[in-house]
């Protein structure tokens, strides 16, 4: 593998000037490709006609990747069984190839809609502090759950997240808006995407997933 420092000249395709032109080898600051986040002080090849990014050299791909695990964000929580199998069910509404390896990408596109919604003054997440948290009913369409007793409680099943910055704090804008945990905000959240993608669909919302969901699943 070659070794560029500083100053090196090499040659890239650019496609600002589409065509093959030469480079000269500086840091910059790079944004990462989903526009959230950047990595500073990085290698590369910049053209020397319009000054674009034109290639990364693989030298600085470790320094890449480690700040993008920085950009990243782990959310975890333990929610009753019953709650991932609505998930589950909801992302399957919209691809039948849908699995959980997928949720990650469901609910980010579903936090992202209700913090739009939320700041559009449209969302209905501010009614969820005042649901009774025993039956999670909050909203029309969402069904009645109710707490099993102490010895027949349900299995609970960890939910764990890597968020990107952006929508880690979407997340934490709805949970300030609802003064609820991260437990029972997820709760009411997952009852809610239920009813707007399948009780009650949201055209919007059902349109922006599938779209992701060609995408990823």
């Amino acid at each position: 593998m070659t070794f560029y420092k500083e100053g090196d000249k090499s040659q890239a395709i650019c496609e600002d000037c589409e065509s093959v032109v030469h480079t000269t080898f500086q840091r910059r600051n790079v944004p990462f490709d989903d526009g959230v986040g950047e990595v500073e002080n990085v290698l590369v090849a910049v053209c020397d006609i319009c000054d674009r990014v034109v290639a990364v050299p693989a030298q600085s791909t470790p320094a890449i990747k480690a700040a993008r695990e920085l950009a990243v964000v782990s959310v975890e929580t333990r929610l009753p069984a019953s709650y991932l199998d609505r998930l589950d069910y909801a992302m399957n509404a919209i691809s039948a190839a849908a699995a959980t390896k997928h949720r990650k990408m469901f609910l980010s596109v579903y936090i992202d809609f209700l913090a739009r919604q939320e700041r559009a003054g449209k969302a209905v997440v501010c009614s969820w502090k005042q649901s009774d948290p025993n039956s999670h009913k909050g909203n029309v369409g969402h069904q009645v759950i109710v707490r099993a007793a102490p010895e027949l409680r349900e299995q609970s099943k960890r939910l764990s997240l890597k968020l990107n910055a952006y929508i880690a704090d979407e997340l934490l804008t709805l949970q300030t808006a609802t003064k609820l945990s991260r437990t029972e905000l997820f709760k009411n959240m997952i009852c809610q995407m239920q009813d707007d993608v399948v009780n009650q669909p949201k055209k919007e919302l059902v349109e922006e997933l599938k779209l992701f969901a060609r995408a990823a699943v």
